[in-house]
């Protein structure tokens, strides 16, 4: 069993986790629900045992987290934020962190995984660094499939930028390990995935955790994304309960890498990322030895949707993420505002 008692945490002089207080037995999943800030990345932080708290206990059948170092061993902890070394290949990650945790599956037996995930064997050979987002978040979830044998298993939107089959795969293996009697926390934004999952629900709100029933936790959508295509702002509004989207390109962070890297000598960026015009365009229509720009392209810009409500809705969320699937739109993070 998990016993969380009066956990308390501030960062910065802030008040982060208030009193938090909470049990989970072998085989319930403890869902819990919250909005941008509110306290829940910083509550796993804590669980895993990558922070400490201010005050309070961490149990995992009845030993404390925080003096005991075999506790933590029994935690496999699944993360929002990639945290795996970008120079490490992606085959070679899981086969480092199977040895960690000590696991007896092979390296077939790993890459059968990988491949039931949907990971192509050539992405396997890549660097962290050189695989798209949704890729980066399968080996970070295949962690929790090579770790077979620890007790507490901490989710952090699990399955965000995940396609459909993908998602329905991952969620028939937490539903695996509630069946084995582990104890699993899952934080998530999506109804859907919480009413499919869930033994206990709850909602975090300023860092106090309440029951969710009759709480409107929906107010806005905001993801943050890649290869974002114009039309695609049309077809969410058309979505019934949508009041309107706003969609901003984080140019400035490209321009600045691109200053850093080429330095500032007369040099002048051109904004294509709202446009139909590609790099390849620029260069038929001038030649290369005339061009004398760096065309910032697409692919290469990350842009901020928030999505406005006009009422609660459960599947919202997942009409705009099907809709984002179906246009190749990659999904790196998705937060209610």
């Amino acid at each position: 069993m998990l016993k969380v008692k009066n956990l308390q945490k501030s960062l910065k002089k802030q008040i982060v986790l208030r009193n938090i207080n909470f049990e989970v037995k072998e085989g319930e999943i403890f869902s819990l629900f919250g909005h941008n800030a509110s306290g829940k990345s910083t509550l796993l932080k804590i669980l895993s045992g990558i922070m400490m708290p201010d005050k309070g206990k961490i149990l995992l059948n009845g030993k404390d987290l925080f003096k005991n170092n075999s506790v933590k061993k029994r935690i496999c902890s699944v993360f929002q934020e990639n945290l795996i070394p970008s120079d490490f290949k992606a085959i070679d990650f899981l086969l480092f962190y199977s040895k960690i945790v000590k696991s007896n599956y092979k390296k077939n037996e790993i890459m059968d995984f990988a491949k039931d995930f949907g990971i192509k064997n050539e992405d396997l050979k890549k660097k962290i660094s050189q695989l798209s987002g949704g890729t980066k978040k399968k080996i970070e979830f295949l962690k929790s499939v090579i770790n077979n044998d620890a007790q507490l298993y901490l989710f952090d939107e699990p399955t965000i930028g995940f396609d459909p089959d993908s998602q329905s795969k991952a969620w028939n293996y937490i539903k695996y390990l509630k069946k084995e009697g582990k104890i699993i926390i899952l934080v998530t934004n999506i109804e859907q995935e919480m009413k499919e999952l869930s033994t206990i629900r709850k909602i975090i709100i300023d860092g106090e955790i309440k029951d969710i029933e009759g709480v409107k936790v929906m107010k806005t959508l905001e993801f943050k994304v890649k290869n974002w295509k114009k039309h695609i702002k049309e077809i969410i509004e058309e979505i019934k309960g949508v009041e309107k989207v706003e969609v901003k390109a984080e140019i400035e962070k490209v321009k600045e890498n691109i200053q850093e890297k080429f330095g500032n000598a007369n040099m002048k960026i051109i904004d294509l990322s709202n446009t139909d015009i590609t790099v390849d365009d620029v260069l038929e229509k001038l030649g290369v030895e005339k061009v004398q720009t760096v065309a910032i392209e697409n692919n290469n810009v990350e842009y901020i949707i928030k999505v406005f409500l006009k009422e609660d809705h459960e599947t919202i969320q997942n009409l705009i993420l099907k809709t984002f699937i179906d246009n190749n739109v990659q999904v790196l993070h998705m937060e209610v505002i």
